[in-house]
Formats: C-alpha cells, structure tokens, sequence
C-alpha cells in the first residue's frame, strides 16, 4: 500500500516531507535533520504560536540539550529561507516564549508506493545491478551483497559526517573571581594571574589577582592606567594612561611603567610576534612599531572603531566598529597587509557585535553580541573556524552565556580553556530623600526603575523599568504594574496627560531612532506623533501642554552619528487635534524640555556644551540661563511653579524662577553612580540607588 505525507508550499519555497528537500526556486537546499523536523512542526501549525519547550521535546526529545540548538536551527531556516528576523516573511519570534510561522501555506498529500526497479535497458547483455547468468555461484552473488553492504554503510557514514550538525561546544562552570563591587576598567591575563584597574573614590587603581580568586594584590606603581595587553611571553603589559591616552609598558612585577612613542583613543594590541601594536584612532586601524613609533593607516570605515584583536599567526585582525550604514556595531577583518576588508557575519543584521579573539589554536572565535530580543543583554559567543565543502559553522554562532549578567570584555586564557569577562549586574533601587534626617530612604520597594512620572489625580504612575527600559504603568505605590509595550520596543521619559487618561513617550525598536508615542492608560492605543523630525537621532521628551491639547519635544543630541549642531536641536510642538508639528522660535541650542504648570515656560537643557539648565518663555520666545551646569540632566518643576530642578553630578539642585536663587536640596554621593532624579508630588526628592555590581569572572568551557 502506497504511504502518505504532505507537500507544503510557500512563496516560492516547497517543502517535501517525504523526501526530507526543502526547494526554492526548483533548487534543493541542504537542510540539516534537526532544522528540518522543526521546520515541519511550524508548517503543521501555521498562524499557531509553538512554544520552544514544546519544539524541544518534539524534535530533541529526551536528549540533553540547551535552548541554543533550538536558536541554531532557527537562524539556519532564516537563512535558508532568505527571512528577517526584525520584519518577518516566515518565521517569527515570540521573544522567550516561542515561534510561530507567518506565512499562508498551502499543503497537499504526497502519495508514493514502494520503489520500482529502474526499468533501465540491458547493458551488454547484462541488465544493471543484476547477474545475467542465473546460473551465477552462491560465492559471487555473496561477493557482490558482500561489497554492496559495505557501500552502502560508506556511504552512509559519509552522508552523516557531511550534514549532521557539528559537536556544540558547551559551558561547566563560571566562577567569579573578584568581589570589591568596584567598576572595573579593563583587565589582561596571562592564564595565572589577572592584570586590572578599578575606579574608587580616590582615582584609578591598579592591581593583580590569582586566576583562583582571592584578595587582589595592589600594584601602586601602575596606579592611574589602563590595561591594554600582555605579551605573547607574559612578561610585559601593555598600558595606557588615562589622563592623557600616551601609550606604556611595564613589567608584570610591577616596575615603574616605561614611555612608547604614540597616542591611543582606545584599545590597543602586540602583534603575536611583538614587532608590531594595532589600535584604533577615530575611524582607522591603525599599526605602529612596538615602540610606538611609525605609525601608519591599515584600514578606514565609515564610522567609529573599537577593540583590535590579532589573529593567531599574525596575519589579519578583527575589530568592531560602529558605521554608517549599519545601525549596530559589528565586526569586521582584514589583512596585515591593509587588503581584504570585510564585514564578518553579514546576515546577522539585527545583532550588535563587540570585541573578538580567537583561540591560540585557531579552532573558535570568541566575541560578545545582543540580540534584538535583548538589546541590553550581552553574552559571549562562539563560532568554530574553518569550513568543508558541505559544512559551514562560521555561519551559526552559538551562544555560551545568556544572562542575567551582561558580559563585557571577554578575554581567553592563553590555552583557551578558560574565557574571563565582566559580569555586570544592572540593577536599581529608588529612594527619597528625608530632609529631616538628610538621608536616603527607600521608596517603592521592589521596583528597579526610573524617570517616573505621576499623575495629576494621583491615581497612575508612569515609568521605564531599569535595565530593559520598557514602558510600564501602576498604581501610584507600583502595585497593579503593566507593560505597555512587549519588547523589543523600548519606552523613555513617560509623561502622563492631565487628565490622566493616556502616556506619551520616546519609543524605539532596535536600531531604530527614537520617535515620540501616545499610549492611552491600561494600553490598546499607541499612536505614532513624529516620524524623523529629528534625523537619525531621534525625538525625546514629548511633555504635555498643561490643557493636554499639545506635546512638546526634542532632539537627541550627542552620539557618534550626531550631525547636530545648536541651530539644528531647536523645540517643537505638536498639536494632538491635527498632528501639525511646528517649531518653538527662538528655541535653538535647546533639548530636553518640561512644560511649566501655568504652561507659560518651558525649562530644558543647553547642546552643545555642559548642559546648563534654561527657561524659556512661551510669549517672548527668549531664553534665560537659570544654572551653569558641569554635567546638568533630568529637568523637573515643583508643582506650584515656583521652583526648578535639575541634577548636577552628586548634587540635586533647585532654581527659584522669581529671583534665579540656586540652592542644593539633595546629595547623591552615597547613591553610588545615581543614574536620574526627580520629583514626587509632595515636593520629595527621589533617585536610583546603584544595586548592581561588576565583577571579573571565569568561564570553563569545552570546544569540539
């Protein structure tokens, strides 16, 4: 009896189950096993959101494996399929949840018997795979079974090396290796011990720890640098000065740092061989004598780039680098000899990538990447070098870490048996600050967020949550939460109507500039207000008019692909009843803005330059410093009118509009790296308290 199975068709893509093919445009494309079973689920369920555990167990079963082969064989089908994964045609993500196929799919039965014979003609007399004498031996007819069993297993064994999925490697054990809760300002290591700065209150320090762990040891004589490399016998590091980026060494005992000619914007590298150190200057590689000296152009891009890394033998370096025509970092390589520019991972379009190495045995390369899902969250990557005409892994990276610490810096051990990172916890607390007691108390319990916005009725609170940065609203003591945008949509600086019915806010995806958004309380009706007013930077700060008839906004300013000078960061209006934009004449120079009560003033922030804070009026359109600023952020107005406030540095400060009196209300020095400040309707100083810490740790890994 003939079997039965489905042929399934989609755009110009047909999948045939019997025949385990996937073609496209009549060509037959390779399809690793695993990849195509999970293929065949999704098309059994099209519009149908699978869950990855369900995946899991349908296609792995009760074999040990992690969510990465799951992530594996999706980006495979991606790039197979030729999809997206930002604006999916196919396959689309549920980020942390699962899968679902998009695509409308059309879906036949495909009915075969069992295999004929051929029907070839004769051959010599003989007709083919068959004796022609019948009367042939028992010992030949065995001897041709004999050779074609053995055939048969070659070529099975062959088939199976050739498209069966490589060996993954996989992760034993992270250990953190320092606990002094400092930040941490780069680190080198020789296998044994671990070479790194820390910011403290009294400036930079330098100091040495045992691969093990225990207490660092300071090294004063190296205090006020930066760690840059080691060299290739681990016996000299490689420095740079923090006050003035000039390039040093010194001896890893600790010996007074000697002077190399040259200047360094950022990371710098020994060639495996010493003769040479590449760094980065602005938008060039560059390579000098490992003195310093004859420094020259290797490569150029379009942008700003970061982190050179040399390849084993000393014939090409990686590096990041932030372009143009990319919206997120990526990674990039070329030759010594300056030839051979390229981007690595081109399809990986919606992943930021940074910092790169590979293994002395120039099997894996290490780097770290987001993924659009998780834009904050870093985690260190693995893709194995080298490709056979049939296998290619350098395609489909796989992930060694995945949270909750972001990686940053990831260096390996000179065996490559060990990787060593920062794990940086993000994490905040909000306090108050009590005026009777000059202390910080906490506030809100539990909720690690920040830029908070009250409603007028004091019935809703507004806020974007610490690290993610998405969009929630509560009640005014944060129960009842609800997020208002699924990731990855992120959400900034939310501002409730006066009538307390719906939040506007700056709202972005990944790799997308921010643009001004309306949502109405409890969710259901975003409405999209600008649309590139302010070019690739992006709009920020949309405020309500005190009669909620009108938003106001800015520019975002600064940033490597800024293009914005004082006369273009200007104020704008947005009339909510027709979506008409106009700009605030008179408003140059100006960002950051926050409507006064009576809605006759706006206070904002100065670009370019330290950020003082300035009051505009609405009638005469002139603007009146209200405070000289050294690093100004986070404007708010007391709810009477009468004040404004503004965070400088560790200090919250307050303006008196009538006079332009300045006096300090809150101190932040003990809130460890306070991120924001603002107000709560009684007039109470709230802030972030820094929860989070950064350590350096360990990671042992196994690498196939």
């Amino acid at each position: 009896m003939a079997s039965k199975s489905c042929v399934f068709r989609f755009g110009d893509l047909e999948v045939r189950e019997r025949e385990f093919t996937l073609i496209k445009a009549g060509a037959i494309l390779p399809v690793e096993p695993k990849a195509f079973r999970v293929l065949l689920l999704l098309l059994r369920n099209p519009q149908k959101l699978i869950a990855k555990e369900e995946l899991l167990n349908a296609v792995w079963g009760d074999a040990a494996v992690t969510e990465n082969s799951l992530t594996r064989s999706i980006a495979l089908l991606r790039r197979l399929l030729g999809d997206e994964t930002r604006n999916p045609r196919y396959i689309e993500t549920v980020a942390t949840v699962g899968y679902r196929f998009v695509c409308k799919v059309e879906v036949s039965e495909d009915a075969s018997g069992i295999l004929e014979p051929t029907g070839q003609p004769p051959v010599n007399g003989k007709a083919v795979g068959v004796e022609a004498n019948p009367q042939a031996s028992p010992r030949r007819r065995k001897l041709w079974l004999l050779v074609g069993s053995i055939s048969a297993v070659a070529i099975a064994t062959a088939a199976w090396w050739l498209f069966s999925p490589r060996p993954q490697p996989r992760v034993t054990n992270i250990a953190q290796i320092t606990n002094d809760g400092l930040p941490k300002a780069g680190f080198v290591t020789d296998g044994f011990r671990i070479y790194y700065a820390s910011t403290t209150k009294q400036g930079l320090r330098f100091y040495q720890v045992s691969t093990q762990g225990g207490d660092p040891v300071p090294m004063r004589e190296l205090d006020g640098m930066l760690p840059l490399d080691i060299s290739s016998d681990r016996s000299e590091l490689l420095l740079s000065r923090a006050r003035d980026h000039t390039l040093w060494e010194a001896s890893v005992v600790g010996t007074a740092p000697r002077p190399l000619t040259g200047l360094v914007e950022g990371e710098a590298k020994w060639s495996p061989s010493g003769k040479q150190i590449a760094y980065a200057a602005q938008k060039e590689i560059r390579v000098s004598r490992s003195d310093g000296s004859d420094s020259r152009t290797l490569a150029t891009v379009q942008g700003l780039i970061y982190g050179p890394s040399w390849y084993p033998d000393g014939s090409k370096l990686v590096f990041s680098a932030w372009t143009e025509d990319i919206p997120d970092s990526s990674l990039w390589e070329v030759s010594a000899d300056g030839t051979g520019l390229h981007r690595l991972f081109p399809q990986w379009t919606d992943y930021s990538q940074w910092f790169g190495s590979w293994t002395r045995d120039r099997k894996y390369f290490i780097f770290m990447a987001a993924d659009p899902g998780r834009p904050d969250q870093w985690d260190i990557w693995a893709v194995k070098e080298g490709r056979t005409p049939f296998k290619s892994s350098s395609d489909t990276p796989v992930r060694l870490t995945t949270g909750p610490l972001r990686i940053n810096g990831p260096e390996l051990s000179p065996d490559g048996k060990r990787i060593f990172f920062y794990g940086m916890l993000d994490r905040v607390e909000l306090v108050r600050y009590d005026l009777s007691t000059k202390q910080w108390v906490p506030y809100l319990s539990g909720l690690s967020a920040e830029q908070l916005e009250f409603s007028s009725d004091g019935k809703l609170l507004a806020y974007s949550s610490y690290p993610e940065h998405y969009l929630f609203q509560s009640d005014m003591d944060g129960g009842h939460k609800l997020q208002l945008m699924p990731p990855p949509f992120q959400g900034a600086n939310p501002g409730v109507s006066p009538d307390g019915t719906r939040i506007a806010f700056a709202g972005s995806r990944r790799g997308e500039p921010s643009r001004a958004y309306v949502e109405t309380a409890g969710g259901g009706g975003l409405r999209k207000l600008t649309n590139g007013e302010c070019g690739r930077n992006g709009e920020s700060d949309p405020v309500w008019s005190p009669d909620g008839a009108t938003l106001a906004f800015g520019c975002l300013p600064g940033g490597p692909k800024a293009g914005l000078n004082r006369d273009s960061t200007v104020l704008r209006m947005i009339d909510l009843k027709t979506g008409k934009i106009s700009v605030l004449a008179g408003s140059q120079g100006l960002w950051s803005p926050r409507w006064s009560p009576d809605g006759r003033y706006l206070i904002a922030l100065s670009f370019p330059g330290p950020a003082d804070l300035v009051l505009y009026d609405t009638q005469t359109r002139e603007q009146r410093k209200l405070f000289t600023s050294k690093n100004g952020g986070w404007p708010a107005w007391s709810r009477d009118g009468r004040y404004a406030y503004v965070m400088d540095g560790i200090t919250e400060y307050r303006v008196r509009i009538s006079d332009g009196v300045v006096e300090p209300v809150a101190d932040l020095t003990s809130l460890k790296d306070a991120s924001w400040a603002g107000i709560t309707p009684d007039g109470s100083v709230i802030a972030t308290r820094n929860m989070g810490n950064e350590e350096i740790y360990a990671l042992d890994w196994v690498a196939p």
